[in-house]
């Protein structure tokens, strides 16, 4: 007797499918889809009940398969809030490029309704997870100007926290933090919950935890602990009180790391990853929370941990196609083979962390690969003046960007510049410094430069003569 096989499924092709629709006509399509997408909203409600045993997969799965279906019927909201859950827990690459076009068809068909604002913003944050950051720019603005005169005040919130994450991640810290006290306003006039408040707390405390208040930001985040673990949700939250108190531990964790308290960072990531692994969390977010602990393992100097730490997640982030995570991953195994005397390993790691950083465009972490790879250059034979000009292109990007790293960078440089006195190889200008950095395949230093601010410095030549005159004040002091 031949067994039956569970859980099978079979793909139809698209062209049978149409055809099958078509000859059912119109009133048994909408029976079905009102059927199916009956069936997958009860799927979603079912894995979003009770926050501890959200069941994250489902949450993905019923809004992938929901959302066609709604759209057919022109159930607009209810499909961009299916599509929109997903998002928020699948930022796989794969995941993004397929509710992008749905969230754009739903954005062109509630345009100018009371709805229209909402949808677009939905829209805009899956831009900017997808790395389309200047539409998704764009759109934001947009869509807060908009919102303001008609009182969409709660629309103006949840655009304005995602404008505030994406002007920080693209090195624009002071205007993001200037935006801030707008954001908790509009939150305010909408009336909303304490932890959608909280969450405007969360985005101010990232922004100070990359301008290096670390102190700050470790003991803001150690007194609201106890208040995450007691507090209940409002009549109107915004957010979902796991997403905040996840932010804020990982905050705390990361302001823990750049102290060197392992033990208070350690204790931060497992609760945070406790939180994660409690809503069924996707494999690639779990991954993401243990390579948290890297650092701490590593300074522990449990490197065997490390090692099979780092490799788990590189194997999570190719399957998932996470960029940011693979240069993360590089960027570790450099670090780990340096400690254990691997000098050359450290520098080939680290090479592939740079220009992964550079697929991605992120300043802060350009910066800090850079910082990286001259420190291992120097370990070596190399040119020592390749060393020093990764670590004037990291001082470069930190100044311009106002990063809290930079005052470390310029510490580090004026020992570099005194270790190679006399006649330190410094760059001749801008364009030589350009021309050494960017002999790693695939880094584009020059056009990275040109997309920053340009407060502190309106051209490449005048950063560096401003760095090397901050150097100079340095080694003066440090001589006297």
């Amino acid at each position: 007797m031949r067994e039956i096989a569970e859980n099978r499924t079979y793909a139809i092709h698209p062209g049978v499918a149409q055809a099958g629709r078509t000859q059912a006509g119109a009133a048994f399509q909408n029976a079905v889809d009102e059927e199916c997408s009956g069936f997958w909203v009860e799927v979603m409600r079912f894995a979003l009940q009770g926050e501890e045993q959200e069941q994250g997969a489902m949450v993905v799965r019923a809004g992938l398969s929901g959302a066609p279906y709604l759209m057919r019927l022109q159930r607009w909201e209810a499909a961009s809030a299916l599509l929109e859950r997903v998002g928020q827990r699948d930022k796989a690459p794969s995941t993004l490029a397929a509710i992008l076009p749905l969230l754009r068809r739903i954005a062109d068909a509630t345009q100018g309704s009371p709805r229209g604002l909402i949808d677009a913003g939905v829209l805009a944050i899956t831009l900017s997870d997808a790395g389309r950051i200047a539409e998704a720019e764009a759109m934001m603005r947009e869509t807060i100007q908009a919102a303001v005169p008609l009182e969409q005040f709660q629309t103006a919130s949840a655009v304005a926290g995602d404008l505030i994450n994406l002007l920080a991640q693209t090195g624009r810290t002071n205007d993001a933090l200037a935006l801030i006290d707008k954001k908790k306003e509009y939150t305010q006039r909408a009336g909303l919950g304490p932890w959608t408040q909280l969450s405007d707390e969360g985005h101010r405390l990232q922004i100070l935890e990359a301008l290096g208040k670390y102190e700050e930001v470790l003991g803001r985040v150690e007194e609201l602990r106890k208040t995450m673990r007691d507090l209940a949700p409002g009549e109107h939250e915004a957010v979902n009180p796991w997403n905040v108190r996840e932010t804020m531990l990982g905050v705390g964790h990361s302001a823990a790391a750049r102290l060197e308290k392992s033990e208070a960072a350690l204790s931060l990531n497992r609760e945070n990853l406790e939180s994660k692994q409690n809503r069924g969390a996707q494999p690639l977010e779990i991954a993401r929370a243990k390579f948290n602990n890297y650092g701490q393992l590593l300074e522990l100097k449990r490197f065997p941990e490390v090692r099979q730490l780092l490799q788990e997640c590189r194997s999570a982030f190719e399957d998932a196609g996470y960029t940011d995570g693979l240069q993360a991953v590089f960027s570790a195994l450099a670090s780990l083979e340096g400690r254990i005397g691997n000098t050359g390993q450290s520098v080939h790691h680290e090479r592939t962390a740079l220009r992964y950083t550079y697929v991605i465009g992120d300043p802060e972490n350009c910066a800090i690969s850079h910082f990286n790879l001259a420190t291992y250059l120097m370990r070596t034979s190399a040119p020592p003046e390749t060393a020093l000009a990764h670590r004037l292109a990291a001082a470069l990007i930190e100044l311009q960007t106002s990063s809290g790293g930079l005052a470390m960078t310029l510490d580090a440089l004026a020992r570099h510049l005194t270790r190679l006195a006399p006649t330190p190889p410094l760059p001749r200008d801008f364009d030589h410094l350009c021309e050494i950095v960017e002999q790693v395949e695939g880094v584009r230093f020059r056009e990275l430069f040109d997309r920053l601010p340009k407060e502190n410095a309106a051209t490449g030549d005048e950063a560096l003569q401003r760095v090397l005159a901050l150097v100079e004040e340095i080694r003066k002091k440090q001589n006297s």
